[in-house]
């Protein structure tokens, strides 16, 4: 990557980076051993030089938070509502790393000992590699961002849900069939029903955690259930989503547990939560 295009795909580096750099300076020996002739000049010419260690401690501060994004959007878990939050909050990290030239501290520290004609121009390549990176994001983000910032305000369950934002989310989805009229009486009796839940004593994620192990609701906890299956650290993604009040299994029970039945309503929230955007934008955006 530091000497020639490679075809690894720049979203699959990050481990790469990482593994090299916990090996780094055995492997920095190696190549600059002069009794090695067996080692091409350009590498030796790389490794001999402090640009390259700085190069990729940039790199790696900056695409550790690109990976996590990449493989959040591969959890099973991940509807469309949940694309606003991710992809906003990718763009914002990288940005604010942008404003500040903030590139890491292992970065900063080998910048500070070059010189500073060395310094800008790495700096500035650096800079380079976040712009690009934020105009592809926003090449495939901003031809849908409306439609997501609408379906998002979903994701955060009905708490703090308002009757504008269902309002325009209805504008933006047109979801055929759907009686505004009902949904308007479905969307406060759901309002109600949260609120009673909320008084009970038993906290909430434990109702939500019941509700999903009664043996009848056993296909929604099964399609529910977090499975990552690209990293090492899966098993403890999974543990830690069990802790989390998730916005899709709030819904299920919600719309169980609802003294009367609310058609409207179900049928916007499973178009909100289940589209199959999520399957297109995860695809073209981060897995291809």
């Amino acid at each position: 990557v530091l000497i020639k295009h490679i075809k690894i795909r720049w979203l699959s580096l990050y481990l790469s980076i990482d593994r090299l750099l916990l090996v780094y300076k055995p492997v920095k020996e190696y190549f600059t051993d002069q009794s090695n002739r067996e080692t091409p000049k350009e590498l030796e010419k790389n490794f001999q030089s402090e640009e390259t260690l700085c190069i990729l401690t940039f790199l790696h501060h900056i695409l550790f938070e690109i990976q996590k994004t990449n493989l959040e959007l591969q959890k099973k878990s991940i509807t469309a509502i949940d694309l606003y939050r991710i992809i906003t909050s990718i763009q914002y990290k990288p940005k604010q790393r942008l404003d500040t030239s903030f590139f890491g501290i292992q970065c900063r520290n080998l910048l500070n000992r070059m010189s500073s004609d060395t310094s800008a121009e790495l700096q500035a390549s650096f800079k380079r590699f976040i712009l690009t990176f934020l105009e592809y994001i926003d090449k495939y983000f901003s031809q849908n961002v409306a439609f997501l910032e609408a379906i998002g305000h979903f994701g955060y369950g009905i708490e703090n849900l308002t009757w504008n934002q269902v309002q325009k989310c209805i504008e933006i989805t047109k979801i055929k069939g759907l009686n505004e009229d009902d949904l308007f009486n479905e969307f406060t009796e759901l309002k109600l029903t949260f609120e009673m839940i909320q008084k009970k004593e038993v906290p909430l994620l434990n109702q939500i955690q019941f509700f999903l192990s009664n043996e009848g609701q056993e296909e929604i906890r099964n399609s529910s259930t977090t499975s990552i299956h690209q990293s090492e650290s899966d098993e403890e993604d999974e543990e830690e989503q069990t802790k989390v009040i998730r916005s899709d299994q709030l819904w299920a029970m919600l719309l169980a547990v609802n003294a009367t039945p609310t058609p409207n309503m179900k049928k916007l929230i499973c178009f909100c939560t289940r589209f199959q955007l999520v399957m297109l934008m995860s695809k073209v955006f981060f897995l291809t």
